[in-house]
Order: structure tokens, then sequence, then C-alpha cells
């Protein structure tokens, strides 16, 4: 059993001190993760010890602390960082894609007006449209 005194907090409060929202609070409540009782004005107090401190040998951030977690740690950097210039150079590369696409659709609405006018396939008479087409084929 903890020997820390415990008592009600406000949901606010309670989400400040555990770096949380408050909707992350009520939904812990809701699961049963934090203790916590509704008061007859309606409002909820969450019972957390005097000094929470980090759970199971944790810093705030949620990272295990140790030499072991610091090389981790490091490491993790590191890959995020080789990681980021990866990707930076596949925007560099999306970049030069895109420009080369802009120029060539500049280049196909510039011949644009120089393309010759299509004709239209519309019959020349009123007449044409009236005789059917067994009959334009065999001319009858």
């Amino acid at each position: 059993m903890d020997t820390s005194t415990v008592r009600g907090v406000p949901i606010g409060e309670a989400a400040s001190r555990l770096g949380l929202t408050t909707a992350a609070v009520r939904k812990r409540i809701r699961r049963g993760s934090l203790k916590a009782s509704k008061q007859d004005d309606g409002t909820w107090l969450i019972e957390l010890p005097d000094d929470p401190g980090p759970p199971n040998g944790q810093d705030v951030r949620g990272a295990a602390s140790g030499p072991r977690d610091d090389l981790a740690h490091a490491e993790l950097v590191e890959q995020l960082r080789s990681e980021n210039v990866r990707l930076w150079e596949e925007l560099r590369s999306r970049g030069e894609e895109l420009r080369r696409k802009d120029i060539i659709i500049a280049s196909f609405a510039e011949r644009l007006p120089e393309l010759p006018a299509t004709t239209s396939s519309a019959p020349e008479s009123p007449q044409a449209m009236k005789t059917s087409w067994w009959q334009r084929l065999w001319g009858g």
C-alpha cells in the first residue's frame, strides 16, 4: 500500500499535474485507470498522490532513465536525424519534378493556339438527317 497521502483534485488540475489534456483524464476515469469520485455538485475529483513522481522509473516525458536508455535515446535521435535528411532530399527531388512538369505544361499551353481546329462531323444539310443510315449507305 502506498504510504503517501491521497487527496482529490479537479480534472483540470489533475490534467496539468499529469501532463495530459482534460479529455485524456476523463477517458482514463472511464477506463478505470484513474480513481475519481463524483461530488454532489456534479464535479469530479481525481485521487492523486501528493507527489505522483515518475511512474516505474520513467522521466516526465515517459522515456525510461538510465545509462543504457541514454544510449538508446542517442541512437533514436540519430535515426530520426537521418530520416529527416532523407525526407528533405525527397522533398527537394519532388520540387524539381514539379518544376519540370510545370515547364512541360507551359510549353503545351503555348503550342495550343498553333494546333489546327478540328472539323465537325455534323451533317451538311437537314435532308441528310432525315434519311436513314441504310439509305445513306446504299445510296437510296
